[in-house]
C-alpha cells in the first residue's frame, strides 16, 4: 500500500469515528472546547491519534 492510499484508508476512518460522535464538528482543534465533555475519552484520543497520523502522512507526501 503506498502512502497516498494509506491516507484515504486513515482518512475514511476519521470519518467513521466523527460520525459516531454527533456533536464532533469539522473543525480539528475547535472541538476540543464543545465537546471534549461530551465525548468518550477513548473515542477523542482515538481521533487524535488518527488526525495526527493523517497531518505525518500528507507532509510525507507533499515532501516526497
Amino acid at each position: 500500500m503506498d502512502k497516498a492510499e494509506k491516507l484515504q484508508e486513515l482518512k475514511a476512518k476519521l470519518e467513521e469515528l466523527t460520525k459516531r460522535n454527533p456533536a464532533h464538528c469539522s473543525g480539528t482543534e475547535s472541538f476540543i472546547g464543545h465537546t471534549g465533555h461530551s465525548m468518550s475519552p477513548e473515542l477523542f484520543q482515538e481521533i487524535e491519534a488518527l488526525e495526527e497520523e493523517i497531518k505525518k502522512l500528507e507532509q510525507e507526501i507533499k515532501s516526497s
